[in-house]
C-alpha cells in the first residue's frame, strides 16, 4: 500500500478507539467502502500519534455514495488485471487523471502470488477508490464448470485472493464469465452484467469504433463493458471518460 500512499506508514495501527490492532495492509478498509455498482468518494485521513507510540489513522470524511437516480453511468473493466504492455496501468492513470471510478471485475488466476504486478494494479485500482468485482477463478463457464460447488469455488477463492491484497476488502459484485448465468443460482451477491459492450475483444474492432460505441449508446444508468487486457481499451480510454 505504501507504493501508493507514502505518507501512510506504519508497522501497526490502532483505530481511532484503541480497540483493534491493524497491519498497514488493513487501511484499505478504513479508506474505502463499498456497496453497489455506484460511485464513491475516497475518505480522506487524519494521521495521529498517541502516547504509547502507536499511530491512529482517522477518517475525516466518510465515503459519499452517489445517487443512482443522477446522470450517472459506470465504467467496468473484465479480465484482468495485466501488466502486458502496461494496459491495465494506462487505464488506471486516466482513472486518475479525470478523477472517476470504475469497477474492474477481476480473475484471480491473473491476481496469484505470482503475479506480484498484477497485485500491485489491483491495489492501486483499489486506492484510486475503484470498485472491485469478482469475475471467477479461470473465467471457465458456468456450463463448463458443471454445478454451483465448483463454481462457488471459484468465486471464493478469488474472494480470498482480493481480501488479501485489498487488506480486508472484499468483492461485492459477481460478474459471471461471458455474463452467462444457468439457471441463476443463488450467489450471495448481485450480478452485475452490462448494457453496452463495446467489442474491443473483437478482431476487427478499432479505438475509434469503441469510442463511437460508447458516444453512440450511452446514457443514464448504462454500464459500459471494457477488458483492461486489450491494448485497444488502453489506448481508447481517455476519449470514453471524455
Amino acid at each position: 500500500y505504501r507504493d501508493y500512499y507514502p505518507t501512510l506508514i506504519s508497522i501497526k495501527c490502532k483505530d481511532i478507539n484503541n480497540t483493534k490492532i491493524f497491519d498497514d495492509t488493513d487501511l484499505s478498509s478504513l479508506l474505502h467502502s463499498q456497496s453497489g455498482l455506484n460511485v464513491y468518494a475516497s475518505a480522506s485521513v487524519k494521521k495521529h500519534s498517541t502516547d504509547d507510540g502507536m499511530i491512529n489513522f482517522e477518517t475525516t470524511s466518510s465515503p459519499k455514495r452517489v445517487d443512482p437516480s443522477g446522470k450517472f453511468i459506470a465504467l467496468t473493466f473484465d479480465d484482468g488485471p495485466t501488466r502486458l504492455k502496461g494496459r491495465t496501468d494506462k487505464i488506471l492513470q486516466n482513472i486518475e487523471k479525470y478523477n472517476v471510478k470504475a469497477t474492474f471485475f477481476v480473475l484471480g488466476s491473473r491476481i496469484s502470488k505470482d503475479n506480484p504486478i498484477e497485485r500491485k494494479l489491483l491495489l492501486k485500482a483499489r486506492g484510486l477508490g475503484c470498485e472491485i468485482g469478482n469475475h471467477t477463478y479461470s473465467h471457465d463457464s458456468y456450463a463448463k464448470l458443471g454445478n454451483i460447488d465448483c463454481i462457488q469455488r471459484q468465486i471464493n477463492q478469488t474472494d480470498l485472493m482480493i481480501e488479501e491484497i485489498c487488506g480486508g476488502s472484499y468483492a461485492t459484485l459477481l460478474r459471471p464469465p461471458g455474463g452467462i448465468v444457468n439457471d441463476k443460482p443463488d450467489l450471495d451477491r448481485p450480478i452485475i452484467n452490462w448494457s453496452i459492450d463495446t467489442l474491443d475483444w473483437a478482431s476487427k474492432q478499432t479505438v475509434k469504433g469503441i469510442v463511437d460505441t460508447v458516444r453512440r449508446d450511452a446514457g443514464n444508468g448504462k454500464i459500459i463493458l471494457m477488458h483492461d487486457i486489450h491494448t485497444k481499451s488502453a489506448s481508447a480510454i481517455e476519449d470514453v471518460i471524455k
